[in-house]
């Protein structure tokens, strides 16, 4: 259709369309002359002198329409020489557009499997990176799950060292409280300046019988240096010891010196200062008294009116 609309619209097309046409009227004119010139012409046999100008005159006829027949095939063959040439450059131009239509072709499928091979290509690289993508993705989930389970161990490790840190300043405790119990007991020289400056002179001179409960080793030396304090420090006499092998006497906690009366009807004044002068300096003793109520044998060893015992016992 395109190629039908492009043809009428040629004016070299009406041209030859003309010429064709023209033509083949004056063929068609030149037949007709020359066929009725011929119809009109005596036989060959008839004689020409008696009709010689009316020959002549058919004949000229028959000649004008041989001219006419010539110039009308002339032009019909004018015109098919157009159109020869016409229809062979609109071959050529048709062959040369089919040539860049197909060349147009061959490129653009070139470019197609070109484009093909890229999009296998974009495809295959989409591939490996959505491939990448989901390893990177596992990786960050390995990664997120090894620091939440690293976050649990470290929280159960600083719990533990909490724990251990625990135990370990009870192990401490434990160890400065054995290291302690096992250390003999000392006097301090601070501690001595207290008992000086609470008991003053009241026991000065006055009797004080020292009594021990268990005498091991420690327990001795212990001992000794309460009867230093007394004497020493305090100006006491020491009137007796007495070894007591029994726990007749119950001492308050963390106490290992008692201070031993009948009654506190019948102690020695000094008694109750010689008391508060050994809980001044920190010695933590305990007062005792007789019970009322019991009979002491000479071996316990208890104190009678107006006597002062100081009891050393065992470390607490």
């Amino acid at each position: 259709m395109n190629l039908l609309i492009k043809l009428v619209s040629s004016p070299w097309f009406w041209l030859d369309v003309i010429l064709s046409v023209w033509g083949g009227i004056l063929v068609w004119r030149g037949l007709k002359i020359e066929k009725n010139a011929e119809k009109l012409l005596p036989p060959d046999d008839f004689k020409p002198d008696i009709f010689g100008d009316i020959i002549e005159k058919y004949k000229s006829e028959m000649e004008r329409g041989w001219k006419i027949l010539m110039r009308g095939i002339v032009i019909e063959v004018v015109a098919a020489l157009g159109i020869s040439i016409i229809s062979g450059l609109e071959i050529a131009d048709l062959t040369d557009k089919s040539e860049h239509a197909n060349l147009a072709a061959k490129q653009a499928e070139e470019d197609s499997a070109k484009a093909n091979e890229r999009a296998a290509v974009l495809e295959k690289t989409n591939a490996i990176l959505f491939t990448i993508g989901e390893r990177a993705r596992e990786s960050a989930a390995n990664a997120t799950e090894a620091a939440e389970k690293a976050a649990a161990d470290r929280l159960s490790i600083e719990r533990q060292v909490e724990e251990f840190r625990q135990t370990n300043l009870v192990l401490q405790t434990t160890v400065l409280e054995l290291e302690a119990k096992n250390q003999d007991r000392k006097i301090a020289q601070e501690q001595m300046v207290k008992f000086l400056i609470s008991l003053g002179d009241s026991a000065r001179g006055k009797p004080v019988w020292m009594c021990v409960r268990h005498p091991d080793r420690e327990t001795t030396a212990y001992y000794r240096q309460v009867a230093g304090l007394l004497t020493v420090i305090g100006g006491a006499t020491i009137a007796g010891s007495l070894n007591l092998p029994d726990n007749l006497v119950i001492f308050n906690n963390n106490s290992s010196i008692a201070v031993l009366v009948d009654s506190l009807s019948d102690a020695p004044p000094y008694a109750t200062n010689l008391f508060n002068a050994l809980n001044f300096s920190g010695l933590n003793p305990t007062f005792v008294t007789n019970s009322p109520t019991r009979y002491y044998s000479p071996s316990e060893g208890h104190p009678d009116a107006n006597q002062v015992f100081v009891l050393v016992g065992e470390k607490p």
